[in-house]
């Protein structure tokens, strides 16, 4: 009886504590734009009103959203640079290409590295300046944000939201610089 109240207690304050946490990771540097957009084989350039902002010292992602109804996440292990991709309900695999171009005109493409998944998330693709992503991004020191997309696919597909955000940070934390007064002592575990 006394273990099975001090366990609940246990849990109670664990789901207290991390009810405290914004994990969402919505760092300054995140931006969400709403499409939709029609992606083709013939390369579509967006320009953006807000440019995307570079933080050099962590690793963002440009992620791609799809109606969840329609496709499914697709990893594609034959090609290593399109490693995740999608799948229309159809069969169809979808392999789209991303490059950012930034403030100093140079332009970057981007390798599709993982996707977004439902619950949480819509259907989604993510692109990281480099495949091997847990590294640092390897960007010029005078690049500072991206003012354009160009986007193409193999196959026409429809984007329905372009979502850039920063996906870890160089204080390690996964609140967004607004970890409650606990987190440092807890975050450890992670």
């Amino acid at each position: 009886m006394m273990r099975t109240l001090k366990i609940r207690l246990i849990l109670a304050t664990v789901v207290v504590l991390l009810g405290g946490c914004d994990t969402s990771n919505h760092f300054p540097q995140y931006q969400k734009l709403e499409g939709p957009w029609r992606i083709t084989e013939e390369e579509a350039t967006i320009k953006l009103d807000q440019p995307l902002e570079l933080k050099p010292e962590g690793s963002q992602t440009l992620y791609l959203t799809v109606d969840s109804n329609r496709y499914e996440p697709y990893q594609n292990i034959d090609i290593p640079e399109h490693y995740s991709d999608l799948k229309r309900e159809d069969g169809v695999i979808i392999i789209p290409e991303v490059t950012v171009v930034a403030n100093t005109g140079e332009a970057f493409e981007l390798s599709s590295a993982t996707n977004m998944r439902p619950p949480h998330n819509p259907v989604g693709v993510g692109f990281y300046n480099e495949p091997e992503h847990w590294k640092d991004p390897e960007y010029p020191e005078n690049v500072q944000n991206f003012h354009t997309l160009k986007l193409s696919s193999n196959r026409p597909f429809t984007v329905n939201t372009i979502i850039w955000k920063v996906t870890s940070h160089p204080d390690g934390h996964v609140c967004g610089g607004r970890c409650p007064w606990w987190w440092d002592a807890v975050s450890w575990m992670w």
